[in-house]
């Protein structure tokens, strides 16, 4: 008979983005794996860092694992250019987002904040990054994706379909510099309770065992 009395907990963790421990939540047409990123999870269990999931705020607010609000929306702006109606309605879509972006990273700083007041290490934040929503280092401009994406060989009638083989294609090519909405709103609510919490990006697009090994030795030095 175990012992139940054994605690053996690491009293480490880190927080995951959750398409990074699932690929069906990924941005439609552009999945990396099957299921899980093995690698990464693999690393975190073989180190015995607890795992704690990000929500994904892209299916939360945008009409679930198939994005169908962005499918919706995105051609409209296309369609009516740079009206001023158009900017408006624009502007106010993504306030709202912001707005559910930051409320709920505002729960998850609370919630590192109780973490560390019972005495465990959170080492970090492993996010996606190639997304307007958890990059770390790059992003996607909403509102210029579709005009964007023309160029990329993607046309108007792509994105209203949607065209999903395309994305994997045009996605990566639409990248900037800078933070996706979640992540920028995560770094302030840290930042205001005084935490200095790493936060990394994961590349989907590079080897996958290289971008595990510089994510562990950053976090775990």
């Amino acid at each position: 008979m175990s012992d139940t009395s054994l605690d053996n907990r690491g009293k480490r963790l880190v927080y995951v983005s959750s398409c990074l421990l699932n690929q069906n939540r990924r941005f439609p047409g552009i999945a990396v794996a099957n299921g899980a990123i093995s690698a990464l999870v693999d690393a975190l269990n073989e180190r015995g860092i607890g795992i704690e999931q990000l929500p994904c705020m892209e299916s939360l607010e945008w009409g679930g694992v198939s994005r169908r609000l962005v499918f919706r929306f995105l051609p409209l702006l296309y369609n009516k250019g740079s009206t001023p109606v158009v900017n408006l309605f624009g502007r106010a879509w993504l306030a709202r987002y912001k707005g559910a972006c930051r409320a709920r990273a505002k729960a998850i700083a609370r919630e590192i904040d109780g973490w560390q007041r019972s005495g465990y290490a959170v080492l970090g934040i492993i996010a996606m990054d190639d997304s307007p929503t958890c990059g770390v280092t790059r992003t996607l401009d909403l509102l210029s994706a579709v005009p964007a994406s023309k160029d990329r060989g993607v046309s108007l009638a792509d994105w209203e379909a949607p065209r999903f083989d395309k994305m994997r294609v045009v996605v990566p090519s639409l990248l900037v510099p800078g933070r996706g909405i979640f992540t920028s709103e995560l770094v302030k609510w840290l930042e205001r309770r005084k935490m200095s919490i790493p936060i990394v990006g994961f590349n989907p697009w590079d080897v996958h065992g290289r971008e595990v090994n510089r994510i562990i030795q950053s976090l775990t030095g």
